[in-house]
């Protein structure tokens, strides 16, 4: 399996809980440079001609590039890349789309949309610095159906300033109603440095205790699951045969390259691991692609139980796991062999020749992952 993530680092505005690495204000002179920055540097990416699986247009805010963006990337990929099949996906805020980029889009080969919608309570919108409403939303949601988008994903969140177990619950059925083929669903995290976390601390903002957000998501969850939603990984959620191929790529330790500022690659080879991204500055990623020179800011390569640790990690975030029959061909040596301790640890099940968390594992992930870390 081959990914591509393409990094799209601009946003209307930031909303007040973002640590990603993205910019609010630009023009679009600033836009378009960055478009053909983009153009050349998926000339100088490896593995050309290989087939790719999954293309993913993340951000930041991809909608808010001007509609030919995406088509001329695109163009750019069939050129260089075989993507005949691939899982084309491309994230939108719902204040930024309209019918005519949508079709724009979806006629270029974007077959996956992803709608940043987070809740449908318009008061935790605007506590979070979103810049759409539960109206735009919903809108956005129905122009994405009428320009033949057949796949959609909807982003929910939980724990938001102001949100309730009742509030919570309208957004969930709303976002049900509406019939997506995919949810993630997941917490708010109070990063460090963003306008929330300062409200948190100085007492402006109050949020829920921890507690009460993992009863809503546990409530959540439960709703999800009996509306047809297979919980298949820590936060998504899809319908029979939806899951999202890019993601899984992810969490099953396949290769990905990527292309854009700040951008994550990984590539696997047997029992160890080279993972880089992109310089997160842009007047370096400007330069350095402007000279037909790859704008790889650090690598680092693993190996060993380093690698095996990484591997089981991203592995464990799906309620399947991983086999242990691939992990011996990856590493030369069985998992219950490499970490004997988890045999024996009530957050592991290792039935069925497969490697996963139990119930309670699966809350207690951090927990499970340090118990391994004794034996790295």
């Amino acid at each position: 399996m081959l990914g591509l993530y393409v990094h799209i680092p601009f946003c209307k505005q930031k909303c007040r809980y973002c640590d990603f690495l993205s910019f609010g204000g630009k023009s679009e002179r600033d836009m378009a440079e960055y478009v053909s920055l983009l153009l050349t540097e998926l000339d100088l990416l490896p593995k050309q001609g290989e087939r790719l699986n999954s293309v993913f247009f993340g951000g930041g805010t991809p909608s808010l590039l001007p509609a030919n963006a995406l088509p001329d990337l695109l163009e750019k990929l069939n050129a260089n890349y075989d993507v005949s099949g691939a899982e084309i996906t491309a994230e939108a805020n719902p204040g930024t789309v309209d019918g005519d980029k949508l079709f724009a889009w979806r006629k270029a080969g974007v077959n996956r949309l992803s709608l940043g919608v987070q809740s449908f309570e318009d008061s935790e919108l605007e506590s979070i610095g979103r810049i759409h409403n539960a109206k735009q939303a919903e809108e956005a949601f129905r122009l994405a159906r009428k320009a033949g988008f057949s796949n959609i994903n909807l982003d929910m969140m939980y724990g938001l300033p102001g949100q309730t177990k009742q509030s919570c619950m309208r957004s969930l059925k709303k976002a049900v109603s509406l019939c997506p083929e995919h949810l993630s669903f997941y917490s708010l995290i109070l990063e460090e440095g963003t306008p929330l976390y300062s409200d948190v601390e100085t007492g402006k903002t109050v949020l829920m205790s921890e507690d009460e957000a993992a009863d809503i998501g546990d409530m959540g969850a439960a709703f999800l699951e009996k509306n047809g939603f297979e919980r298949y990984e820590v936060s998504n959620y899809a319908k029979k045969g939806m899951r999202c191929a890019h993601n899984l790529n992810y969490w099953q330790s396949g290769d990905f390259i990527a292309a854009g500022l700040g951008a994550s690659f990984a590539l696997w080879s047997k029992g160890e691991v080279v993972l880089g991204r992109n310089t997160p500055d842009m007047e370096e990623y400007r330069r350095k692609v402007a000279s037909g020179e790859r704008p790889v800011a650090e690598t680092l390569s693993e190996s060993g139980r380093k690698a095996m640790f990484t591997y089981i990690m991203m592995g464990l975030r799906l309620v399947s796991g991983f086999s242990d029959e691939t992990f011996m061909e990856r590493f030369g040596v069985s998992f219950s062999d490499a970490f004997p301790k988890a045999a024996v640890n009530p957050l592991f099940d290792l039935s069925k020749g497969r490697v996963r968390l139990t119930k309670c594992g699966f809350e207690l992930m951090n927990t499970a992952l340090c118990d391994l870390m004794t034996d790295i």
